[in-house]
């Protein structure tokens, strides 16, 4: 009786591990579509352009200029 159950609750946790493998790539899948899908969508038709990837027009480029840093010793004792 001893090893019939020792056997079932063996194959009993294995079945566990499978369906919860399967589960959580089921859930974390739709979880995502059901985030980022909509995200796209609003994105898509509102022609936004988060990252700023594209450009102004065809002559531009992406360079932006900076601000020298400054040259005095005391703006290194307050970085922040």
């Amino acid at each position: 009786m001893r090893t019939t159950l020792s056997t079932l609750w063996h194959y009993w946790k294995r079945f566990g591990h499978t369906f919860g493998r399967f589960q959580t790539q089921l859930v974390m899948t739709l979880s995502y579509l059901c985030v980022f899908g909509p995200g796209r969508l609003v994105l898509a038709l509102g022609k936004a352009d988060p990252l700023a990837k594209r450009f102004p027009d065809p002559a531009s480029t992406f360079y932006a200029p900076k601000e020298p840093s400054p040259t005095e010793i005391t703006a290194y004792f307050k970085q922040f």
